[in-house]
């Protein structure tokens, strides 16, 4: 898959991970994306410390985040882990009702039966 396209689908599982976490559907994160309910309150609780628990989550603009480039912050970054195409760690930039906060969205996706599932690790300020 060329890196362009494994970018955007890369977008578009973070996307649904956020949605469902947006509609606080913990049953779908934990089938879709194997977060465990420890994880799930972690997320509510950093969320709750940032005054950001009643807000829409999602990644920063498609467009922006698929070509912009800073030094100072990932805004949409993969890179190979283990020096391998089968995981791809990913740090990005999360918005808050449509604009930037201060969290960094931390996973990665791995490869299972040829396609990309996202694992999500955390979110640090």
């Amino acid at each position: 898959m060329p890196k362009d396209q494994m970018k955007d689908n890369f977008f578009d599982l973070i996307e649904e991970f956020l949605n469902l976490f947006n509609q606080r559907d913990f049953k779908q994160l934990e089938i879709k994306f194997q977060i465990n309910k420890g994880v799930y309150e972690e997320i509510l609780e950093e969320l709750d410390d940032e005054n950001l628990l009643d807000k829409k989550l999602s990644l920063p603009p498609k467009a922006i985040a698929l070509t912009a480039r800073n030094d100072n912050r990932a805004i949409f970054e993969t890179y190979e882990m283990n020096g391998t195409e089968e995981v791809i760690g990913i740090e990005c930039c999360l918005y808050a009702d449509n604009r930037e906060t201060d969290l960094t969205l931390e996973g990665r996706f791995h490869k299972k039966d040829g396609k990309f599932i996202f694992v999500y690790h955390g979110l640090r300020a």
